[in-house]
């Protein structure tokens, strides 16, 4: 805990102050990682309005992690205008999480796409991918891209998560691909 604020003063970057939320509300303590995000919120509006440091990205992923569905469409709406400025990987799969939050899942297939299609190749990127691919109902590729995120990072929530179709609670099939298909993150998602 005091290391997330030890980096937040030495660098203000907002980001340690969202992790250091994220510990408290996994530990427990919802008040204080309400009171970390309000705190983290407060300082991207005030440097949004005057030009500075902050972006949007860091404002849109802490109105994400409220979970309000109001919150999220502004989270949207400025990804997407993140967007006009950076087209990052990391602004895409922030986009196709918040639109899966709010059941845009066609919408947030294409953001993730547009991710991919970067060379993001990161255990988080497959992991909101398979989310993505289950909740449209396309298990086998949601298996892909969770099996490659798990082998990316096997402790990692979100891929154990896309493990579960959203239908009925059924998990998809295992082990419909090879083992090269998993060790090589280039190959294309099978199709349903």
């Amino acid at each position: 805990a005091e290391a997330f604020q030890s980096a937040f003063t030495a660098g203000r970057q907002v980001q340690h102050l969202v992790s250091y939320a994220r510990a408290k509300g996994a530990l427990g303590d919802r008040v204080a990682a309400r009171d970390l995000r309000a705190q983290a919120e407060k300082l991207v509006r005030r440097d949004l309005a005057e030009g500075t440091l902050g972006h949007r990205l860091d404002l849109a992923t802490l109105l994400v992690d409220r979970r309000d569905p109001g919150d999220i469409e502004e989270a949207v709406e400025l990804l997407q205008s993140e967007l006009n400025v950076r087209k990052t990987a990391n602004v895409f799969i922030a986009l196709a999480h918040a639109l899966l939050l709010l059941d845009r899942a066609d919408e947030a297939a294409d953001a993730i796409q547009s991710a991919l299609s970067t060379g993001a190749r990161s255990a988080q990127s497959y992991a909101v991918a398979a989310r993505v691919e289950a909740q449209r109902n396309q298990l086998n590729r949601a298996q892909f891209y969770a099996d490659l995120a798990t082998n990316l990072d096997p402790q990692l929530r979100e891929a154990q998560d896309a493990d579960r179709s959203p239908i009925d609670g059924a998990k998809p099939a295992r082990g419909f691909r090879t083992a090269s298909a998993v060790q090589n993150p280039t190959t294309s998602a099978p199709k349903n």
